[in-house]
C-alpha cells in the first residue's frame, strides 16, 4: 500500500508504553519511516518502539510537545508528514484515503475529524466532535510558532488545505480517557504548565469574569453544545471542564505569588448574584413555569372570547 512518494509517521511520546504498539500499528502498513520523539519516557515505550522500526529522536521531558514539533519534523526523510499522538489510531478506510491524497497531491495539508474515546465510549457532542485536527501534511506547508507556552497552539498553514467531511469513515480515532485516574493525571498535567490561565493575563480580573469563566465553562458543553445526549458521560466531562477552568485559575493565581486579588465582600456577593440569576433562569426553563405561563396564556384568550358578553 507504501506510495512511490514515501511518508513519514512522527509520533510524540512520554511513557505511552501501553499505546506506543497499537499506534504504530494502525499506521505502520502505510509509512516508509516511524520517528518516535520521546521526552524521557522511563517505561518500556522506546524498547517497543525499537522494536517495531522506529527511530528515536530523545527530547527533554520540559514545556509543551508543540516546542518541538518542528525539531521531529526536520528529522523526517520524506515531504509528506503523519503527525499523531500514541493515544491515536487510523483506521484501514483512512490508510487508503491518505494514500490517495498523497498519490493524487491536490493538497498539502488534511484535516480530519478525531474520534475522541473517552469512558470506553464515543463522544459526540459538547464541542468534542468532529474536532478536526491536522494530521497529514507536506513538511514545506507547516511549522509551529516558536516558544510555545499555552497547550494546543494551532500551527502556521500555507498551501492547499483539504478538510474531511466530518463523517466517521473519515475520522481518526482518539483514545483520549481510559478512567478517572487518567483523566486526572491529564488534568493536572495541563493545568499547572506555565501558559495555564494565561485568560487573566489577557483579560480584564474581575468577580464576574472569574465565576463566567469556569461556571460558562459547563453551560457551554453540557447545554449549548448538548452533552447532555452523551448521557452521564456529557456531564461527567462537562463538570470535569469547568473543574479544569478552575484550575487554571488557581495556577494562574500561585504563580501570581499568591495575591488577594478582591476584598472580601467582591466575591461573595459575585457568586451570591450569580446564583440567584441562575435560579430565575432555572425557574424560567422550567416545566412548571412553561404550564403556568401555558395557563394564563389560554385564560387571557378565553377572557377575550367571552368578553363581548359580559356587562
Amino acid at each position: 500500500m507504501k506510495n512511490s512518494q514515501g511518508i513519514s509517521l512522527i509520533i510524540h511520546t512520554k511513557n505511552e508504553e501501553r499505546n506506543i504498539k497499537d499506534c504504530i500499528l494502525s499506521a505502520k502498513r502505510i509509512v516508509d519511516e516511524i520517528i518516535v520523539a520521546d521526552m524521557a519516557s522511563t517505561d518500556k515505550t522506546l524498547k517497543i518502539a525499537k522494536s517495531l522500526g522506529a527511530l528515536i529522536l530523545e527530547l527533554p521531558a520540559v514545556g509543551f510537545v508543540d516546542n518541538f514539533r518542528n525539531l521531529a519534523i526536520a528529522k523526517a526523510k520524506f515531504e509528506w508528514i503523519l503527525n499523531f499522538d500514541a493515544d491515536e489510531r487510523i483506521t484501514r478506510e483512512l490508510q487508503k484515503k491518505f494514500l490517495k491524497i498523497v498519490k493524487e497531491d491536490k493538497f498539502d495539508v488534511v484535516l480530519a475529524p478525531r474520534k475522541c474515546i473517552r469512558f470506553n465510549k464515543w463522544i459526540r457532542y459538547g464541542g468534542h466532535w468532529p474536532d478536526s485536527q491536522l494530521i497529514l501534511f507536506k513538511k514545506s506547508a507547516m511549522r509551529w510558532p516558536d516558544k510555545i507556552n499555552q497547550a494546543h497552539i494551532l500551527p502556521i498553514l500555507k498551501g492547499r488545505i483539504l478538510t474531511l467531511e466530518p463523517k466517521e469513515e473519515n475520522a481518526f480515532i482518539h483514545y483520549n480517557i481510559e478512567n478517572l485516574k487518567h483523566l486526572l493525571s491529564k488534568i493536572v498535567w495541563y493545568t499547572t504548565l506555565e501558559g495555564s490561565g494565561d485568560y487573566f493575563k489577557k483579560n480584564k480580573f474581575t468577580p464576574e469574569n472569574l465565576i463566567n469563566y469556569y461556571k460558562g465553562e459547563f453551560r457551554y458543553r453540557y447545554i449549548e453544545e448538548k452533552g447532555y445526549k452523551d448521557g452521564i458521560r456529557g456531564f461527567i466531562i462537562a463538570k470535569f471542564r469547568e473543574y479544569y477552568k478552575f484550575l487554571e485559575f488557581v495556577n494562574w493565581w500561585e504563580r501570581k505569588g499568591y495575591p488577594e486579588v478582591f476584598n472580601q465582600n467582591e466575591l461573595l456577593d459575585a457568586i451570591l448574584e450569580k446564583e440567584e440569576f441562575e435560579r430565575i433562569e432555572a425557574f424560567g426553563v422550567s416545566k412548571i413555569y412553561k404550564l403556568w405561563k401555558f395557563y394564563h396564556k389560554m385564560k387571557d384568550k378565553a377572557l377575550d372570547v367571552i368578553k363581548p358578553f359580559r356587562y
